[in-house]
């Protein structure tokens, strides 16, 4: 995904190309990364919690489908 494809409040999917996805919300677009929201649960002892805020490059990032 690039910068300029990302908006605030769209939902996004992030994490490595081979790792674990987490879905979560764009709060703020800053000059090379995005604030992002998690709305779910993280890790793989699920120990980052619904709510933490994280500095993810836009390359990590992926539009999040809406079913």
């Amino acid at each position: 995904m690039r910068r300029e494809d990302g908006r605030i409040n769209m939902l996004v999917r992030f994490g490595r190309r081979h790792g674990e996805k987490t879905l979560g919300r764009i709060i703020a677009i800053n000059p090379k990364n995005f604030k992002v929201e998690t709305l779910e649960t993280r890790g793989m002892r699920k120990t980052h919690i619904v709510g933490g805020k994280w500095t993810v490059p836009p390359a990590l990032c992926e539009p999040a489908i809406e079913e």
